[in-house]
C-alpha cells in the first residue's frame, strides 16, 4: 500500500513539473536577456493561458472526479490560450533575443497549432509533446553531449510511465506526442538556420 501511494505522488509530481507549458516556461527564462521579458514569459506562456482555462473549465463545468484523466473536449480551450499566449510573445518579445528563444517560441506555436486539431479528434499526449521539443532543445543545446542524451531520455521515459501510470494516456498516445515534439523542434530549428543563418 505505501509503495503504491509513493508511486502515485512520484508520477503526479512528475506531471506537474513536466507540464508542458511549465517547463516551457521555465527554459525561455533562464535564455531570456531582458528583464521584462522575463516576466513577459511567464504572463504570456504561463500564467495567463493556466488562469483561462481554470476560468473556463469553472464556466463549463468539468466533471468533480475526472482525476487525472481530463477528457480531450477540455483541452480545446486550454490549448487555444497557450497559441494566443505564444505568439503574443513572439511578436511582441522576441525581437531582441538570443535565437534559441525564438526557435523554442516558434515550435510552441508550431506544435500547439498542430496539437489543437488533434486533440479535436484524439487525445496525444500533450505532455510528451512538451517533452519531445524539451529533448530535442537540450540535445541540440549542449551540442549532442552524452550527457544531455542521456539525461532527456531517462526524463522522458519517467514522464511517458507517470503519464500511462496515471491512466491520462495509452502507449501510443505518449509515442505520438514525442515524436510529434521532436519532429516540431527539428522544422523549428532548421526553418530559422536556414532562413537567418545563426544560432
Amino acid at each position: 500500500m505505501n509503495n503504491s501511494k509513493s508511486t502515485d505522488i512520484y508520477a503526479k509530481v512528475l506531471s506537474l513539473i513536466f507540464y508542458p507549458s511549465f517547463i516551457q516556461t521555465v527554459i525561455s527564462s533562464f535564455i531570456i536577456r531582458n528583464a521584462i521579458n522575463q516576466w513577459a514569459v511567464w504572463l504570456c506562456f504561463f500564467f495567463l493561458p493556466i488562469l483561462f482555462s481554470v476560468l473556463y473549465l469553472n464556466i463549463v463545468k468539468m466533471p468533480k472526479n475526472h482525476t487525472w484523466v481530463v477528457p480531450k473536449e477540455f483541452r480545446i480551450f486550454p490549448l487555444s490560450f497557450a497559441l494566443i499566449g505564444t505568439i503574443v510573445f513572439f511578436v511582441f518579445f522576441t525581437h531582441n533575443e538570443r535565437s534559441f528563444l525564438k526557435i523554442i517560441t516558434l515550435s510552441s506555436i508550431l506544435l500547439t497549432a498542430i496539437a489543437l486539431p488533434i486533440t479535436y479528434f484524439w487525445k496525444v499526449s500533450l505532455h510528451m509533446i512538451g517533452m519531445g521539443a524539451f529533448s530535442t532543445f537540450l540535445v541540440i543545446f549542449f551540442n549532442f553531449h552524452w550527457f544531455s542524451v542521456c539525461f532527456a531520455l531517462i526524463v522522458s521515459h519517467q514522464v511517458a510511465w507517470a503519464r500511462m501510470y496515471l491512466k491520462s494516456h495509452d502507449l501510443w498516445q505518449v509515442l505520438i506526442g514525442y515524436l510529434l515534439g521532436i519532429l516540431c523542434f527539428l522544422i523549428a530549428f532548421i526553418y530559422y538556420q536556414n532562413n537567418f543563418h545563426t544560432i
